[in-house]
């Protein structure tokens, strides 16, 4: 995907202010070598020490509050976006629904 956000006034050669500069080529191909460690979530169990004594194999934890096919997208400060899983060509895939707002 190419961002093309350089705006020309027709009577000088300022950028718009707040403008996102087009990458460069050098900028690109280091973007490329940077990679970023993300995780999906599907939720998280809170349960006494007392109940975690009792579950074994078989043992079916519940989330609460979560629909079948929910996720979300972390990195390490958290949750990023929010989104669902979905089978594409037998390999689980995520779906960005909804982006984390500030």
């Amino acid at each position: 995907m190419e961002v093309n956000a350089t705006d020309q006034h027709q009577d000088d050669d300022h950028t718009v202010p707040g403008a996102v500069q087009e990458d460069t080529k050098d900028t690109r191909s280091i973007q490329r070598g940077v990679r970023i460690d993300l995780g999906l979530e599907i939720g998280r169990v809170i349960i006494s020490l007392s109940d975690w004594n009792e579950v074994s194999e078989g043992s079916i934890l519940m989330l609460e509050g979560v629909k079948v096919g929910q996720a979300y997208l972390t990195d390490f400060e958290g949750v990023i976006a929010y989104g669902e899983l979905l089978d594409v060509d037998g390999t689980i895939g995520f779906q960005i629904k909804r982006w984390r707002t500030a």
